[in-house]
């Protein structure tokens, strides 16, 4: 099962993502790469009513996929 992670930095857009820990923490480093200030940080959402919510709207992204599409690009 996928959970949702929630991404964010002070004055920033959140992002969201599905996966695991592990794929959610080297999501963040990868936002982190070229930041000194305003880091990134991330979050597991639990609350069932939320996570429903942005998986109806299809919003997110698969952390696997994207990890491996940078993969991909390096």
């Amino acid at each position: 099962m996928l959970n949702l992670y929630k991404f964010s930095a002070y004055n920033t857009q959140a992002m969201y993502g599905w996966g695991d820990a592990d794929e959610a923490d080297k999501y963040c480093d990868f936002l982190n790469r070229s930041r000194e200030i305003n880091v990134y940080s991330f979050e597991e959402i639990t609350d069932k009513a939320e996570i429903a919510k942005h998986d109806s709207n299809g919003e997110g992204v698969n952390l696997a996929d994207a990890l491996q599409e940078i993969a991909d690009d390096a």
